[in-house]
């Protein structure tokens, strides 16, 4: 069975046992449906779980395990990624891609190589995409139509408006 990571653990919300989930997927209401397990990667090992509460908390998506509704039983998690399987989720329209699809592409600007895409960051003003530059460093860059010329699955690769200070 297929699995993608779909976010980490970086923490706990409230004594019940809630954990704080910064999450790399879209459409999180289909990936936590009750329906669907997850699994916590911890100790080289996957647990499998399900969602008995799923709500978002100022940027972080918190998760209500069955069965572990207790602080003590998930503060050990904290750091832990968190994987999905792989299935189809819902058609995307014209111009729309889903995370794991961006994840890995090369960014060029002016047909040189810049960085790699290493994640999306979403705030309210838009999606970024994280391209990671060959020095190690982050750069931010909007997923929109004015910075971003082409998305390119089949060539693995984004091609970004040439831009001084973009980069």
């Amino acid at each position: 069975m297929d699995k993608i990571r779909i976010g980490k653990i970086v923490n706990t919300h409230g004594i019940k046992g809630e954990v704080k989930v910064l999450p790399d997927t879209d459409f999180q209401s289909f990936r936590y449906s009750n329906q669907q397990p997850l699994w916590i990667e911890y100790n080289d090992q996957f647990i499998e779980v399900k969602i008995k509460q799923y709500r978002i908390h100022k940027g972080f998506d918190l998760l209500l395990l069955e069965g572990y509704e207790d602080i003590n039983l998930v503060e050990k998690w904290k750091n832990s990624p968190l994987y999905a399987v792989k299935l189809p989720v819902p058609d995307l329209k014209e111009g729309e891609y889903h995370i794991d699809d961006l994840v890995g592409l090369q960014v060029f600007q002016t047909a040189v190589l810049m960085g790699e895409v290493v994640g999306i960051r979403t705030y309210p003003q838009g999606d970024y995409l994280e391209v990671k530059k060959s020095n190690h460093a982050i750069a931010l860059i909007p997923f929109r139509d004015e910075f971003v010329l082409s998305v390119n699955l089949v060539d693995k690769a984004i091609e970004v408006v040439d831009m001084e200070g973009l980069f």
